[in-house]
């Protein structure tokens, strides 16, 4: 909870390009509970990236994607995880993906 409050709102471009791959790695963990623990963060990571996305297009200019589209992409592999109770929390934290760009995040469902 305290990375997650931390987070929310502080993130500029670069540092979202450099936390969410070692957040992806906390997925990959065999222990359930660091998997657990770490979603509330994506969640936060997603405010960063609404930020980012709507200062972007504020501005008329294009938002690049990459790495919100890495993190769709990673948190999807997990999805079908074994633990269905992880499965749904993952689901949970797409929710607020769907707030920062919905078409980008649809696609990545469609496609993932």
């Amino acid at each position: 909870m305290f990375v997650s409050l931390s987070l929310q709102g502080k993130l500029d471009e670069e540092s979202v390009r450099s936390i969410y791959p070692e957040l992806l790695k906390r997925m990959d963990d065999s222990n359930n509970q660091v998997r657990f623990a770490i979603l509330p963060a994506f969640q936060s990571l997603f405010i960063a990236f609404k930020a980012q996305h709507d200062e972007r297009v504020g501005l008329g200019h294009g938002w690049d994607t990459m790495a919100f589209s890495m993190v769709l992409k990673g948190l999807l592999l997990h999805m079908d995880d074994q633990d269905a109770d992880l499965g749904t929390a993952i689901a949970e934290t797409m929710q607020q993906a769907l707030l920062v760009d919905k078409q980008c995040t649809l696609e990545e469902i469609q496609t993932g």
